[in-house]
């Protein structure tokens, strides 16, 4: 696991099967995207080959493989954007795990007529939510806390939950 703060605030990034990364980042929706995106591509390196007898090399992406490539990949975005101001932590240093999803805001009605912005942790999206209605969820790359429409919407504090079904209101 890789620890890194930002400009808004902190994160972890980690290594969890197959070249799969698992993000914890709090404070900037942006930044998740484009961590997600650079990191879904891979490590990048030169491929040799041959085209009718001329050697050549070409810039492929191979799987994230260990930590060391995690810090690699940051170490690139840092560069690529430094707006984000990131800054990679003692590795010893671990935050407490984010769960799978977010409340973000809520409509401050009860039962039926209560409506939620949840983000997934996992993938940066944010949909709508009403207790009970799992099945009913669509994801967006969009920041619906910060829409206008929901401007009068009450913060809900962040609070997390690896589960959503189990939440009633």
């Amino acid at each position: 696991m890789v620890a890194f703060t930002h400009n808004s605030g902190q994160g972890q990034i980690e290594l969890i099967e197959n070249g799969s990364v698992r993000f914890n980042v709090t404070g900037d929706d942006y930044l998740l995207q484009t961590l997600q995106l650079e990191f879904s591509k891979g490590i990048p390196t030169l491929e040799e080959f041959q085209q009718k007898g001329i050697p050549g090399k070409r810039k492929t992406f191979r799987q994230i493989a260990n930590e060391k490539d995690l810090v690699v990949i940051l170490e690139f975005v840092k560069e690529q954007y430094p707006s984000f101001d990131i800054r990679i932590i003692d590795n010893t240093i671990h935050l407490e795990p984010q769960k799978r999803y977010t409340l973000l805001k809520w409509n401050g009605e009860y039962g039926a007529d209560a409506i939620f912005i949840v983000r997934d942790n996992w993938t940066a999206k944010q949909s709508l939510f009403t207790p009970g209605q799992c099945e009913d969820l669509f994801w967006f790359h969009a920041d619906l806390a910060n829409d206008k429409a929901v401007s009068t919407w009450e913060e809900f504090g962040e609070e997390s939950f690896d589960d959503l079904r189990p939440i009633t209101f």
